[in-house]
Parts: C-alpha cells; sequence; structure tokens
C-alpha cells in the first residue's frame, strides 16, 4: 500500500553511522476506484488512530472508526459494509509496515 511503508532497516543509515536515515523512496501512485473513495478517504482519517505495542503498529481504534462510520449516517449494510473495506486496507497497510509478519 502506498500509504504505509516497512521502517527503514539499518541498511538505511548513512555510510559514516551517523544515525541519519535516507530519504525513503517515493511512493507509489495507486489507482482508486471511484465506488473504494469512502472507505480510502476515512482510512486516511483514521491516519492518527492506530493502535501501538512494543512492537509497531497492532491495528486501528475501532471505537473512532465506528464513530466516524456513525457520523456519516449510513444505514447499517453501507455502514457494515465501510467498516469491512476500512478493515481491509488496514491489514494491507499492517503487511506493508511490518513485512516480516
Amino acid at each position: 500500500m502506498a500509504l504505509y511503508q516497512a521502517a527503514p532497516g539499518e541498511k538505511a543509515y548513512n555510510a559514516f553511522d551517523l544515525g541519519l536515515l535516507l530519504q525513503p523512496k517515493a511512493p507509489d501512485v495507486v489507482e482508486v476506484w471511484p465506488e473504494n473513495w469512502p472507505a480510502v478517504e476515512l482510512f486516511i482519517a483514521l491516519g492518527t488512530q492506530w493502535r501501538v505495542s512494543m512492537g509497531g503498529p497492532t491495528g486501528l481504534d475501532y471505537n473512532v472508526l465506528w464513530t466516524m462510520i456513525e457520523r456519516k449516517k449510513l444505514s447499517i449494510e453501507d455502514g457494515d459494509d465501510l467498516f469491512y473495506c476500512v478493515t481491509h486496507l488496514e491489514h494491507e497497510a499492517l503487511k506493508a509496515m511490518r513485512p516480516e509478519q
């Protein structure tokens, strides 16, 4: 996923071992189908709502996710569908951020 990527490893440090990270590569450009925009917009809005443990991000805060879905005043079916789409994006972002798992 273009919004998230794995943290740089030891190879990202410069040759003088000053602890300065190299600039990450520019994110890939992805095409989003129009019917997926609501989920992508909501997922981006949740960018500061990650739950994090000692091992890194574990997932989104679903309390905030459900609150944001409820504020859209969608039908139950549409709200459930939006939740499913956002959680799919969440799982893909976790795979991108933590590729070793």
